[in-house]
């Protein structure tokens, strides 16, 4: 994908269900082959990322802000993956049942 800074990335997600995890990596799976991304959830999720960034270190350098860019489609699709979790009766809490891991690579 190319990200408004005009980077271009592969993004990829994996699956990592805990033993026992049972239906609900199905829901987890059936999730990630179905997820999308907007335009407006990357910028909510650079927003969410920058603002707790600050909240705990200041204010960002260039580096780490071209970071929150790289990193809000990865947090989109971990999003959509825990609420469908969710709606099937697999909260996030009190534990994980699957955990969604992501990466960008970007040149």
């Amino acid at each position: 994908m190319t990200l408004a800074s005009g980077v271009t990335c592969t993004v990829e997600w994996r699956l990592k269900p805990q033993s026992g995890a049972g239906t609900a990596t199905k829901v987890a799976s059936d999730a990630l082959a179905g997820a999308t991304i907007t335009e407006e959830e990357i910028r909510m999720w650079e927003a969410q990322l920058r603002e707790e960034y600050v909240a705990e270190f200041g204010e960002p350098d260039a580096e780490k802000e071209a970071e929150f860019e790289r990193l809000a489609p990865v947090e989109v699709v971990r999003e959509q993956v825990r609420e469908a979790l969710a709606a099937a009766g697999f909260p996030d809490s009190p534990s994980r049942l699957v955990e969604v891991e992501g990466s960008a690579d970007c040149d």
